[in-house]
């Protein structure tokens, strides 16, 4: 597919993330790196510091350029000066943004922190925040400052767990994106005045990532899960249907779950009780590629997403679409926008969140029809390469911003 660089050359945008780069959000990687690709100058400013192990794992190019804020804020006469600057500079806009941020609820705590952003943002043409947490609300401060206008995106847990500041922020947005028509349905509903300016771009991958030889082990069954192991996805669940499937699956079976998280202590916990250590390994993070390869090693992927007590739930797990882009059948949930890309019967096998009994059998059954996995897998397959192909995604976002610089 043919890329025209020409038609995004020059269109800068300051890109603003929560940690760069981050494992648990390779999504954001994946566009930052596609948008560079098709000839937009980003500028990546990340409000906190890369965790050492996503550092280590993840390395930067030489074409991805970050500021850390987390390494440049300083409190006391240093933030005092920088916000005497900007007053001094343009007085009107400073104190229109500081009655702005007092009336509307904005975060004094992301506004004490701004001027040191606002040398890297000015010049740009744009503003983009990677989520509608402190991304966004830092992108709506800035283009107060700046009179850059902003869009950002909506995904997860950014917009199901608190909508405090969300209608605001959709409001200030000269538009929005998300990832799903379930997002849309629901962000339509928080601010119902703002419908018109949400869009869907999908979370999506590049098809040249995906070159690894599909070699599954002969002597087991192997099953594959990867994500931060918190409550949303559901791995209390998947391992209680390990638990059902020992010794009735018929033949051996190992669990991997790779990712890292504040429920690791309980989960081994729960292996241990359910006597299931032989056939279930939380392996810990890896590197994107190791992941990969993982995947592609493995006879299915199942990932049991659950809504938290907390509210907060998946979007569209973005290794579900790996999954499919290496033709590696998956099992998952009735959940947000997941039957979107996984089409119950079609392009995966759903089950009802929560459910362990039906889990298991979902695996079971995959496990015992080849013919069922491969007409998932190819299905799958052609589905990603048509609705989750980050070459027509990312343009989609770049053409959003293009038409709406002023």
């Amino acid at each position: 597919m043919g890329i025209n660089v020409e038609n995004n050359r020059g269109l800068v945008v300051a890109y603003i993330v929560g940690r760069y780069p981050a494992l648990s959000e390779s999504f954001i990687r994946n566009e930052a790196r596609e948008l560079i690709k098709i000839g937009v100058k980003l500028r990546i400013l990340s409000l906190r510091s890369a965790l050492e192990t996503d550092r280590n794992l993840a390395g930067l190019t030489s074409e991805e350029k970050v500021y850390c804020l987390e390494g440049n804020y300083r409190k006391g006469l240093h933030r005092v000066m920088m916000h005497s600057g900007l007053l001094i500079k343009d007085t009107s806009r400073y104190l229109r943004t500081l009655i702005w941020v007092l009336r509307n609820d904005g975060s004094w705590r992301l506004f004490k922190a701004a001027p040191y952003l606002v040398d890297k943002v000015k010049g740009a043409d744009w503003i983009h925040g990677t989520f509608a947490w402190d991304q966004a609300g830092m992108a709506a401060i800035l283009s107060r400052l700046t009179g850059i206008p902003f869009s950002f995106a909506a995904r997860a847990a950014d917009i199901f767990v608190s909508q405090r500041r969300l209608p605001m922020k959709l409001r200030e947005a000269s538009f929005v994106v998300t990832i799903s028509e379930y997002n849309r349905r629901y962000l339509r509903g928080v601010c119902p005045d703002t419908a018109e300016k949400i869009h869907i771009i999908h979370s999506s991958h590049s098809p040249e990532r995906f070159n690894y030889e599909r070699k599954v082990p002969e002597d087991h069954l192997k099953i594959l899960s990867v994500g931060r192991l918190i409550e949303k996805k559901g791995y209390s669940c998947l391992l209680q249907a390990l638990g059902i499937l020992k010794g009735n699956l018929g033949r051996p079976f190992q669990c991997r779950i790779i990712g890292s998280g504040p429920l690791e202590g309980p989960l081994c916990e729960e292996i241990m009780r359910l006597g299931i250590s032989e056939q279930a390994e939380l392996a810990g993070p890896a590197a994107p590629e190791d992941v990969l390869a993982e995947i592609a090693s493995s006879h299915m992927v199942v990932q049991p997403c659950v809504r938290s007590a907390n509210g907060d739930q998946d979007g569209i797990p973005n290794v579900l679409m790996e999954a499919m882009w290496l033709g590696v059948p998956v099992i998952s949930t009735r959940l947000s926008g997941i039957p979107e890309l996984v089409q119950h019967e079609r392009t995966g096998i759903l089950v009802q969140p929560g459910n362990h009994q039906d889990l298991a059998q979902a695996i079971q059954r995959l496990d015992t029809e080849p013919e069922l996995c491969q007409k998932l897998a190819q299905a799958g397959k052609e589905k990603v390469m048509r609705e989750f192909n980050i070459h027509i995604e990312v343009k989609k976002l770049a053409d959003l911003i293009r038409k709406r610089i002023p």
